[in-house]
């Protein structure tokens, strides 16, 4: 893949930007350069060197400069530094052939100047500064043909005239570009942390919503198998009234570390409600899901978040992505068997109540 051509991520969006305001200027600076051709032409003749021959040499030389912006604007694809690099060199050769068809007293190379802003505008300093310096060599190409009709002294001025322009927009537009950078890093934090629950770490539900409306269309097209885990806390509203809302925050921020120590890479975790907390699994079979909620466990079990010593229980239910659902089905489906598991899990072990400072079993009626 060129480098220079527009990429994915912060740098790569940036550029894009900056080449897509060339490609929208493109057509007035080649509009503009042509209609001083034609009238260069006029009042300088391209029959200097050669004779008439020349007009036939100086229309393949404006078809020659037109080809590559007629292409580009076809190929939106091709608007890269690179070829745009080109596309100078190519018009600072026409224009120093342009100079040799009309003799040494024509201004075409006034022209280069065009060419020079245009490098300076879309290159990256170094190749700017090296195609600045083949350009002011190219302005003096009249002196091998007529050095006794050339400026020398005017051109060295304008040349170096030239050059400084060249340093001050080159200067110019890296600043613009390093602060367009910052202002899309500063961005894309915002955006990324407005996907994150402050409290845990973990995405939050509206990163939990995108990701599951991506990941069944995704899973259909490659054939995936996606599953999704869901955890909640058991009786949390008892831990916040019996030990206040700290001890229920560290029980949330110790489910959101298991979560975190008991997935794989490319599974992803979210806090999907106040204690309920979501993992989105790819290729992941039933018992290396029901693997990662009985090490979540385990972990929130070792921590013992809560004051006494004791660590709460969690709830769980799983399901599956089958052919004909979609993330809404996928969603029900998870939630429906966690909430037939926290019913089987309450009738076979009773009702806890916090009681005494630890978690108390009462027989259920």
């Amino acid at each position: 893949m060129d480098k220079d051509a527009p990429g994915i991520g912060v740098t790569g969006d940036v550029t894009a930007h900056e080449l897509g305001l060339v490609r929208d200027l493109g057509p007035a600076l080649w509009i503009g350069a042509g209609l001083l051709a034609v009238v260069l032409a006029a009042m300088y003749p391209p029959t200097h060197a050669i004779g008439s021959i020349g007009w036939a040499v100086a229309a393949m030389l404006a078809v020659a400069s037109m080809s590559i912006p007629a292409w580009q604007r076809s190929h939106p694809e091709a608007f890269t530094r690179r070829i745009l690099l080109v596309q100078a060199w190519i018009s600072v050769v026409v224009i120093v052939l342009a100079q040799w068809l009309a003799g040494p007293k024509a201004p075409w190379g006034q022209l280069l100047l065009l060419s020079l802003v245009a490098a300076a505008f879309t290159q990256p300093p170094r190749r700017a500064a090296g195609f600045a310096v083949g350009t002011v060599l190219a302005a003096f190409a009249p002196l091998l043909y007529g050095a006794a009709h050339f400026p020398v002294m005017l051109w060295v001025i304008e040349a170096s005239v030239w050059l400084l322009v060249t340093v001050i927009i080159v200067a110019l537009v890296d600043r613009l570009h390093l602060r367009r950078v910052d202002l899309s890093i500063a961005e894309e934090s915002a955006r990324h942390q407005a996907r994150i629950d402050e409290l845990t770490g973990l995405l939050n539900r509206r990163a939990f919503e995108e990701a599951l409306a991506q990941i069944v269309p995704a899973d259909k097209r490659r054939e995936r198998r996606a599953t999704l885990l869901l955890l909640d806390l058991d009786r949390f509203k008892l831990i916040n009234d019996r030990y206040g809302h700290l001890a229920g925050d560290a029980c949330l921020r110790a489910v959101g570390d298991a979560l975190r120590g008991s997935v794989r890479e490319l599974d992803r975790c979210f806090r999907w409600g106040g204690d309920e907390f979501a993992v989105l699994l790819l290729d992941s079979t039933d018992e290396e899901t029901a693997a990662v909620a009985a090490r979540v466990v385990g972990r929130v079990r070792d921590s013992a978040p809560l004051p006494d010593g004791s660590a709460p229980t969690l709830g769980r239910g799983q399901a599956t992505l089958q052919s004909g659902m979609d993330a809404h089905d996928l969603l029900g489906a998870a939630d429906r068997e966690l909430l037939r598991n926290k019913a089987n899990d309450a009738r076979e072990r009773g009702v806890r109540s916090l009681t005494g400072g630890r978690f108390a079993v009462q027989p259920v009626d």
